[in-house]
Formats: C-alpha cells, sequence, structure tokens
C-alpha cells in the first residue's frame, strides 16, 4: 500500500459580495449547478482502480459579515457537478458593522470505503448558511485552500490457463486457436483489461510480438502458419487500467498429424440381438484433436466367415444387411481425423444374432425295448420329442426337457417290438423353436422270459401273488414289479418292486417268485398284473392281467417281513369303540417305467393315529407288546380302517378282565413305507 500527497491546483477568483437570504443556500462561485471559473476547481491525477484511503480539505479563509448575527459555513464537494456528493459545516458567530478578518480552518476527512471510483476532475465549493432570518452581505476571502489525498495502488496480474499448451500435437494444416485466462485483480475496486500482447516463437528463433486489441483472450493462427515438426512456444501479457502486467507462463504445442484414437464401439457388443432387418452397429468418434471423423471403415464378418468391409462418411453407425438364423458377429471400426490422418482399428467386439434355432439332427435310435435316440442340435436351452407307432398315434412324448449338455435320451417307457418314428426339436434361450426333425426306427428288444400270474385269495391276511418264470434266469439282476389298480380303472400304481437274485425259487421249467399284498383293503376288487426287466431296463414281459378280492372280519396286526407272525383281535372291549384321527397331505409316487401309459399317481395320502381297545388273552397280549417294541414296520388290517403300515406309539396298556383275558389299548400311528 503506497500513500501519495497530491496537492490540489488552485484557480484564482476574485473576492466576492455575496448576499445572505434567510433559509437559503449560498455558495460561492456556483450558479445553476454550473461551477464559474470563480469556483475552487482541483485538477487530480487519474486514479482509476486505486482504493482511496484518505481525503484532507483544507481551507483558510476571511469572512467579514455586514449584520451581527451567527452563521453555518459549509463545504461541499461535487462530483462532474452531480448531486451534493458529501459536506461538513462548522459554526460561526459575528457581531458588529465592522469586525475584524475570522479565519478558519476546516479539515474534511473522507472514508476509504465510500470511494469506488476516484475520477481525474473533482469540483468543490464553499457555501454559507445563515442560523438566523437577518439579512446582509458577507464578504469572504480565502487565504489557503490545499487538497490531499491518500490511495492505495494495485498491480495487474499475469495471465493463465493457457491452452493448447503440450499433451497434444497440433495440426500444420488446421487453424490453431491459442486462448487464454485473464486474471482479474479482485482486491483492485476496478480492474478492466484493454488488450493483450501475444509473443511466440517456433522452435528456439526470435520471439515475435503481437499486439491484440481486442479483449477476447484469444487468438486463430490460419492453417499453413506453421510448418509439420516444429514446435511453437508462446506466452502472453495483458493491460488493463491498472498497467500492464509481467508475461504469462511459456506454454508450448508440437505440429505433427493428429490421428484419431481406435473409435469406442458401443453397441451391440456382448449382447444377443434380432437381426432379421439387419443389425445397427453403433461406435463413438475418439480423438485428442478434432471434434468429427471425415470418414470411417467399418468391418464385420458372421460366424467366422470374411470381413465385409463398409464406409461411412463421418456417420458413427451402420445398418448391416439382413442376417437370419443362430450366428455369432464380429466387427470392428477404424477412423479417419478430420484432416485426412488415419487412425488404428478398434478391438474386435462380437455379438450373437437370434432367431429361429438351426433343426436339430436326430443321429440314430436303438433298437432296444426302451429306446435310446442320439441327437445334435446348436444354442439349445432345451428340447422336446415325440414318438409314434405304426399306425401314425402318439405313443409317448417327453414335453419341454431342459438341455444338460447330453445329447442322447434313453425313453422312460418301453416299446414292443415294431415299427415305430421319432420327430424332434429344440427351443433356444429366447424361446423361439426350431423346426421339426424326424427319424423312422424299428425295435426288436433283447429277450425276456416270459411271466404268468397267478393269484390265491388269503382272506385273513392279503391277496398272494404267485409268478412263474417260464424260462431259466441267464442273470441274477433281474427285476420284478408289481402293479395294482381298482377293477374296471386303467390306474395303476406300483406296490412292489423285486430284485430276483434272492427272491425266487428254481423248479424244473421254471422260477417261482410270491408277492403277497398285505395292503388291499376288505371288500375292494384289484386288478394286478406284473413285469419283469431285465436289469439294464432296457427289455423286459408282462403277465396278464388277474382280479382278485381280500376280505375278513377280525383286526389282523403282524410285521410286515414276518407275517406268519400275526395277532387276529376278534373281540372288542365292552362299551369300547375304535376311534380314528385323520390327517390328509398332498403324496407324488415315484413315476415307474410303463408301457403305453405311466403308472403314476398324484393322490391324498391319509396318515390316520388309530385308537384301538381289544379283549385278547395273555400270549396276544404279550406279542401285542413285543410288537410295541419292535423296530419293524406293522401292517394292521380292519374291515372299517382298510390296510394300513404303522407303529404302535407308546405302551400297550392293558386292565384285567375275566380269568386269562385282558383289555388292551393301544395306539397305531401309520407311515410311510415303500
Amino acid at each position: 500500500m503506497v500513500l501519495k500527497p497530491v496537492n490540489g491546483l488552485l484557480v484564482n477568483s476574485s473576492n466576492n459580495i455575496i448576499p445572505i437570504v434567510s433559509g437559503q443556500s449560498t455558495r460561492i462561485g456556483h450558479t445553476g449547478g454550473v461551477f464559474n471559473t470563480g469556483g475552487l476547481i482541483f485538477q487530480q491525477p487519474d486514479l482509476s482502480g486505486a482504493r482511496i484511503t484518505s481525503m484532507m480539505l483544507r481551507l483558510r479563509f476571511e469572512t467579514q459579515t455586514l449584520l451581527n448575527g451567527t452563521g453555518r459555513l459549509e463545504v461541499g464537494g461535487f462530483v462532474f457537478n452531480s448531486v451534493n456528493d458529501y459536506r461538513v459545516s462548522t459554526e460561526f458567530t459575528r457581531t458588529g458593522m465592522t469586525g475584524s478578518a475570522q479565519y478558519i480552518n476546516i479539515d474534511v476527512v473522507r472514508e476509504a470505503e465510500l470511494f469506488t471510483h476516484f475520477p481525474s476532475n473533482i469540483a468543490y465549493s464553499i457555501g454559507f448558511y445563515p442560523s438566523n432570518t437577518s439579512n446582509g452581505f458577507l464578504h469572504c476571502n480565502y487565504s489557503l485552500c490545499e487538497l490531499r489525498v491518500g490511495y492505495q495502488t494495485f498491480e495487474p496480474r499475469t495471465p493463465d490457463t493457457l491452452q493448447p499448451n503440450g499433451g497434444v500435437n497440433r495440426h500444420p494444416n488446421s487453424e490453431i486457436q491459442l486462448s487464454w485466462r485473464f486474471n482479474r485483480n479482485s482486491s483492485a475496486p476496478r480492474d478492466e483489461q484493454q488488450r493483450s500482447v501475444l509473443q511466440y516463437r517456433v522452435n528456439s528463433g526470435n520471439w515475435q510480438q503481437l499486439n491484440l486489441p481486442n479483449i477476447n483472450n484469444s487468438h486463430m493462427f490460419a492453417p499453413g502458419s506453421f510448418a509439420s515438426g516444429n514446435s511453437v512456444t508462446w506466452r502472453v501479457q495483458t493491460v488493463s487500467n491498472l498497467g500492464t502486467s509481467e508475461f504469462s507462463e511459456i506454454a508450448s504445442f508440437v505440429l505433427a498429424s493428429t490421428p484419431p484414437l481406435a473409435p469406442l464401439l458401443v453397441y451391440p457388443v456382448n449382447v444377443a440381438v434380432e437381426a432379421a432387418s439387419g443389425a445397427l452397429l453403433e461406435w463413438r468418434y475418439n480423438s485428442q484433436y478434432d471434434l468429427r471423423a471425415s470418414r470411417f471403415d467399418v468391418r464385420y464378418r458372421i460366424s467366422g466367415g470374411n470381413w465385409v468391409n463398409r464406409i461411412t462418411n463421418g456417420v458413427t453407425s451402420l445398418l448391416t444387411e439382413s442376417i437370419t438364423g443362430q450366428s455369432t458377429v464380429e466387427w470392428q471400426v477404424r477412423a479417419t481425423g478430420q484432416l485426412g490422418d488415419l487412425g488404428p482399428w478398434s478391438d474386435v467386439a462380437a455379438f450373437w444374432v437370434i432367431g429361429t434355432p438351426q433343426t436339430p439332427v436326430i443321429v440314430a435310435v436303438s433298437s432296444i425295448n426302451r429306446p435310446v435316440v442320439t441327437f445334435s442340435a446348436v444354442n439349445a436351452m432345451s428340447w422336446e420329442m415325440m414318438f409314434y407307432n405304426a399306425n401314425g398315434d402318439v405313443w409317448s412324448e417327453t414335453g419341454d426337457v431342459a438341455f444338460d449338455g447330453s445329447f442322447t435320451y434313453k425313453t422312460e417307457i418301453l416299446f414292443p417290438d415294431g415299427n415305430y418314428s421319432v420327430k424332434m426339436r429344440i427351443r433356444n434361450e429366447y424361446g423361439l423353436y426350431s423346426g421339426w426333425a424326424a427319424l423312422a426306427f424299428s425295435v426288436s428288444g433283447k429277450f425276456v422270459p416270459d411271466i404268468k400270474l397267478n393269484i390265491v385269495d388269503n382272506n385273513r391276511i392279503g391277496i398272494k401273488l404267485i409268478n412263474r418264470i417260464m424260462y431259466d434266469l441267464k442273470t441274477e439282476f433281474y427285476k420284478l414289479e408289481v402293479f395294482r389298480s381298482n377293477a374296471g380303472t386303467d390306474e395303476y400304481i406300483q406296490i412292489e418292486q423285486i430284485m430276483l437274485d434272492k427272491h425266487y425259487k428254481q423248479f424244473d421249467r421254471f422260477i417261482e417268485c410270491v408277492y403277497t399284498d398285505f395292503t388291499a383293503s376288505p371288500g375292494i376288487k384289484y386288478t394286478y398284473f406284473t413285469r419283469l426287466i431285465e436289469n439294464e431296463g432296457n427289455g423286459y414281459s408282462e403277465s396278464d392281467k388277474a382280479d382278485a378280492l381280500v376280505d375278513f372280519n377280525e383286526t389282523i396286526i403282524f410285521i410286515k417281513d414276518r407275517p406268519e407272525k400275526l395277532i387276529a383281535l376278534t373281540m372288542l372291549a365292552p362299551g369300547e369303540e375304535p376311534k380314528a384321527a385323520e390327517v390328509s397331505r398332498d403324496k407324488v409316487l415315484t413315476k415307474l417305467i410303463g408301457r403305453k401309459r405311466p403308472v403314476t399317481e398324484i393322490g391324498s395320502c391319509e396318515s390316520r393315529v388309530l385308537f384301538l381297545s381289544y379283549l385278547c388273552n395273555m400270549l396276544d397280549y404279550e406279542m401285542l407288546t413285543e410288537f410295541a417294541l419292535s423296530d419293524g414296520i406293522l401292517c394292521l388290517c380292519d374291515r372299517r380302517f382298510g390296510s394300513a403300515f404303522g407303529i404302535i406309539s407308546g405302551k400297550v396298556r392293558s386292565v384285567a378282565a375275566e380269568p386269562g383275558y385282558v383289555i388292551v389299548n393301544f395306539v397305531f400311528v401309520e407311515t410311510e413305507t415303500n
């Protein structure tokens, strides 16, 4: 901060006799708002942009009133003939007609913060304001007038943010725009840019200077101003009302070709698209030097085929030709810059075209009774097959099966020997189906022995099925399956599966396997058949169907695997009736290998809790207690409840009755069993 005293220059004027009018202001040397030569005029240097820190106006003058009275002397400052900007006053008293001269000194101090602009021309005047109503005349003669101003000056700041500066090249055949920022001195009351000075040199040559009269803070060099391979160094300074700044830091750029970077591939990249009307390829121009390209080279290939080359005139998209079927498309792009410099190819991007998948190929079908279909397919998420017999009727169908990576399918049902055909289609991940593939085949299965079924009703226990296999077994791993349905219906369920390596008796010309169905409910007629399947499940034979009915009046309970050890309970306890609590739940039985119709059943299984009370002898009581402690599954047969598998829950309780008998109470809980 620099304080500089500045003396005002006084313009002489003659003495003035000015009448004093009551209630009015009288100013010396000022009439009608215009300063005349008789006023006090102070010529100041230009302090624009400086901050005023102090101002002092010192006046010394003589007054001689022609009237007795009091008055008030006011000094006012006027800026460019504007309204009164500031005034300060002092009171005085004068008596006598011819009083001696009175000298008055007034110091006017102006606060710095009141000033935002200090002009070069300031006019001040002196005025008298009477404090009474007396009229009279005032004689004024000044002998001293001095104005002192203190102010703070500010230096201009150097420009900054010069561009271009390193980093990227500039093409010699293009316009080269230089730009910078006027760094305003925010501390100064006013810092107004007036012009700029630009200096530049090529390589290490002499500085060249350009005086730029505008305040745009930029300059454009025309194409061809510089030669390729050179470097340009430049700097700039600005001139404002505060003065001329120092030169900025040095900036530089290199003159060379400006090829663009590889374009950025936007879409489609690693996605699947429908391209029956063509695939729209989109990318972004990527350059450090210019905003647009003069040309793009595009190439793509379908499923590894030959590259297809296309050109666009600066447009950042391209529509390919129609692409049908499922395929993989690879593509890439390169750009030519606005001034003709060729950039590199982008990385190769890929996308997948969706559409109707290719029809699968049925390679072969085996001739066994459970045929195995071998096929090939591309982009399959699932598949389905339909099998037809010689009459064209649907023999079997798979529905939609998720593809698990295996290209073989073994049928789930057995096919009798004969002629058939199969057709197949696939579905891709977008839910689109292929066309149907078809193939005819014949079934000529392995030889499996015939089986004869005889049924013996056991009215007390169940239904005994005697299976006679009319041929010597060549393997120990044949499997016998037992199926049952209510008579008159065709809804069979598998009730047993027996491995014949240990459950048969061998005779001279046949092998016999006996199975007793303890689960048959009394009073219901059933239809049975059995099936013999060779160990790999590829060949089979079936018995004829046979009907049977079991009926009994007594309650029978025995261990399932030891039916010979049973208890027959015939007498209810006096005054007791069995009570049953039933809880239903859904149950899906295992899907089984069958012929034309799968032997599956979806229904409701009742889990029952039976509260039973009987009169029995001591031997039966002891056996019931043994059953309660056994780990085996018990079978309970009763006309009222049918047949049920389960366990005795808790203990068998007894109460003494007539000699040799007890009344037993126990709880039978039905459980699952194979």
